[in-house]
């Protein structure tokens, strides 16, 4: 394994940029941490998208720099991985990944959309549940937290890397689109039937929407007439439900079902 190339201060400084949305747009790019969130690029359709690897001076797992031999290694001295690192006890080593291109046509028999899931802790457990259930196709509202948010991306556990997401401006629109196209839009709502009373059939495609955190799915997408509302029957005067959890109990309910 060549390794022949040193981390300088400048390309420190750049990556450190990453850390912001808008940075990460406007340079196609974003970082990953850790062994276990690299095997998992490297084992999905992202491993032609990642540029290089960086490796700090004491990383010394050299059983993984072997499974991701073939790719590009930059050494980086202990400060200048500091700069580019946003965990708390970094591992040694990072990827800089080119994000992919998000235009596709949503054509699986499930879907998820997220509008204005602003917690990047619940957006991956949803990635990751949505992995766990093979729903591989995500729409992301506009006001949804960045999947490359680094947050997100530990959350997901890596499933990002093999569940795609499409970006929407303006998520009402894409769902009155698929709508027409034959999809049923399944929204979540507190006011909604309980999901057990819901008749599914197996010949049917779905959309499943979650909401915000604190407000729920938007006014414009809930009272929809055409779209269905559903929710999850609770037991006690809990006031709501964490979103992650609901997608997983939504998910293994439809999956069950159709």
């Amino acid at each position: 394994m060549k390794e022949t190339e040193i981390l300088t201060a400048e390309e420190a400084k750049k990556l450190s940029s990453l850390k912001v949305k808008k940075y990460r747009d406007r340079l196609n790019l974003f970082i990953i941490e850790g062994d276990h969130l690299i095997e998992e690029a490297v084992n999905s359709e992202y491993s032609g998208f990642i540029e290089y690897i960086i490796v700090r001076h004491d990383y010394a797992n050299e059983d993984f720099l072997k499974k991701i031999d073939g790719y590009r290694i930059v050494r980086a001295s202990s400060k200048n991985f500091e700069k580019i690192s946003e965990t708390a006890n970094p591992q040694g080593i990072a990827a800089v990944i080119n994000k992919p291109e998000t235009e596709f046509e949503i054509d699986s028999d499930i879907a998820v959309a997220l509008d204005n899931i602003n917690d990047p802790g619940n957006a991956g457990t949803i990635f990751r549940t949505c992995y766990w259930f093979g729903v591989n196709q995500v729409i992301l509202g506009n006001n949804t937290v960045d999947i490359y948010n680094s947050k997100t991306l530990r959350a997901s556990q890596g499933a990002v890397f093999h569940v795609s997401a499409k970006e929407t401006e303006d998520l009402k629109s894409s769902l009155d689109e698929l709508s027409k196209q034959g999809y049923e839009i399944l929204v979540t709502s507190l006011e909604g039937p309980d999901i057990g009373k819901f008749r599914f059939e197996k010949s049917k495609n779905y959309v499943i929407v979650f909401g915000n955190e604190a407000n729920g799915v938007s006014e414009s997408i809930i009272s929809e007439k055409k779209f269905s509302k559903i929710s999850v029957k609770g037991y006690s005067e809990c006031e709501s439900l964490n979103v992650g959890v609901s997608a997983g109990i939504v998910l293994n309910h439809i999956r069950a079902n159709t």
